[in-house]
């Protein structure tokens, strides 16, 4: 034993032996083992610790970008910037910034069908860190599907002549474009979604080829004011076809050269959408031709010659025979204005005809209405229209004007005013000879129109633009479906935003509750 010891120490002596004797120390391995093994276990409960926080503050995103998305979900018709400042007011409602995590900003896509919002979050780490990783970043995404309802909308748009005074009528194209980009999105063929216009002044013009092929025209003379300014039982639309030329730009076709225009129904009928019908003659529309006025007198029509010897100034206004053959012919005379287009999905279209706007003529509001309601109307003459008790289509009017109504009255003349859809004064037509009378009786036709539509769960909007009449006003407010849809003296700066703001109720009506 002894000598072992000896031994031992022997060994020890020399560098070698301190090595060797370190190698064969089991004194301590057992912690040591324990604090090489605990490296790892520390890095994974470490590790499950700040997982498990993030985890927290991912379900807390994205529970904040549910609720966001459900939100701008149930808006349309915003703009960018109306998205962007909508969608960080209702996240930080839902994730006030106090809370863990660090959130970028917010990534949106604003579609007419859905709405998607995303978003990362970056959290310090606790333990994790001492390895390396000071930082975790979790990431959500949220989609919100809308279901849409169908809508069908008519614009109602005074081209009248004063639609030309400063920047009225660019202002509106533009306003109504705007219009269309919201309400169709990045469609161009949107389902469920149809918009048709109504230009409108002292008359409105229909497609010639649709509305006599439809039935819609009096094409036969039955109407009772089909030949009032006429003799020898002769009728506009018949005196058409001897017509030849050109006058103010308006190409006749030889095979059709009415253009569109019609009169305004007699005896009420024009406040209704009753279908026109051959069992009921007044109910079909009388073709509009400003007549040729006397070549003497106080007249402002005079395009032909009389022929006739007469002097009688009636009789020298229908005669009939003067048309025959005439090479020089202004039939269309307040028959200017863009013709109508009946409801469609087509955007390319309706931008088109909105871009063709022109500003001509008298104002006519009832004229205008009237056609409003029945581009929107389920029956003849246009048949666009789903039924009126549809539960998944909105029907809209939107009805803009800049004036009164008004007509050119010329007291002096016998025929006591320019030639309109409601003929001349003298007729009488709308009751009375007088020109303020007849203004009155056409606002009351508004008023009746307005009374109408409504009836039909129509949803009206009504624009005055830059006009302070109290009477039209008043008509206008209360022709809308509530007081806040009628938009009061409304500048041509301000037409933008106020079609924007309908856009955006419009778009809204789509949206299944």
């Amino acid at each position: 034993m002894a000598d072992m010891k000896t031994t031992d120490r022997a060994d020890k002596s020399g560098p070698l032996g301190w090595i060797r004797a370190f190698w064969r120390d089991r004194r301590g391995n057992v912690a040591m083992m324990f604090g090489l093994a605990a490296i790892p276990f520390f890095a994974f409960g470490g590790l499950a610790v700040d997982y498990s926080r993030a985890m927290m503050v991912k379900n807390r995103l994205g529970d904040a970008l549910d609720a966001t998305a459900l939100a701008i979900g149930g808006q349309l018709g915003l703009s960018e910037q109306e998205v962007t400042a909508s969608a960080n007011a209702y996240f930080r409602a839902n994730y006030p910034s106090g809370e863990l995590g660090t959130v970028s900003n917010l990534n949106i896509q604003y579609e007419q069908a859905f709405v998607t919002i995303s978003a990362n979050a970056t959290i310090d780490t606790l333990i994790v860190g001492l390895i390396g990783y000071p930082t975790m970043t979790v990431s959500s995404e949220v989609e919100v599907r809308r279901e849409m309802k169908g809508l069908e909308v008519a614009l109602v748009l005074d081209t009248t002549g004063s639609m030309a005074e400063g920047t009225k009528m660019p202002s509106l194209k533009q306003a109504a474009n705007d219009l269309i980009s919201i309400l169709f999105g990045s469609n161009n063929f949107p389902d469920k979604l149809k918009v048709g216009i109504v230009p409108f002044a002292a008359a409105v013009k229909l497609d010639p080829t649709m509305a006599v092929n439809g039935g819609w025209i009096d094409t036969t003379g039955t109407s009772s004011i089909a030949k009032d300014y006429y003799d020898n039982n002769r009728f506009a639309y018949q005196l058409y076809a001897p017509l030849t030329g050109t006058r103010q730009s308006y190409q006749m076709s030889s095979t059709r050269k009415w253009t569109g225009c019609t009169e305004a129904r007699p005896n009420g009928l024009e406040a209704t959408d009753t279908p026109p019908t051959v069992a009921n003659p007044n109910s079909r529309w009388v073709a509009y031709l400003s007549p040729d006025e006397p070549d003497s007198g106080s007249y402002s029509n005079n395009y032909l010659s009389d022929v006739t010897s007469s002097t009688a100034w009636e009789t020298r206004l229908k005669y009939s025979a003067k048309y025959a053959n005439a090479n020089k012919a202004d039939p269309y005379d307040g028959c200017g204005m863009q013709p109508v287009l009946a409801l469609t999905n087509d955007r390319a279209a309706i931008v088109a005809r909105i871009n063709a706007l022109n500003p001509s003529g008298n104002t006519h509001i009832p004229i205008g209405l009237g056609w409003g309601w029945r581009i929107l109307s389920p029956g003849e003459p246009f048949t666009q229209g789903v039924a009126y008790n549809d539960p998944e289509t909105s029907k809209a009017l939107i009805l803009m004007t800049d004036g009164v109504n008004t007509i050119s009255a010329t007291q002096s003349s016998t025929v006591k005013s320019t030639y309109s859809a409601y003929g001349y004064l003298y007729k009488a037509r709308l009751g009375t000879t007088n020109s303020s009378t007849m203004i009155a009786n056409m606002n009351a036709q508004v008023t009746t129109l307005c009374t109408n539509i409504k009836a039909e769960n129509i949803r009206v909007y009504t624009i005055l633009l830059e006009e302070n009449d109290t009477t039209v006003r008043n008509i206008l407010r209360g022709c809308a479906t509530d007081p806040s849809l009628f938009y009061d003296n409304v500048s041509a700066s301000q037409l933008q935003q106020v079609f924007r703001v309908i856009g955006s109720d419009l778009s809204n009506l789509r949206l299944a509750r």
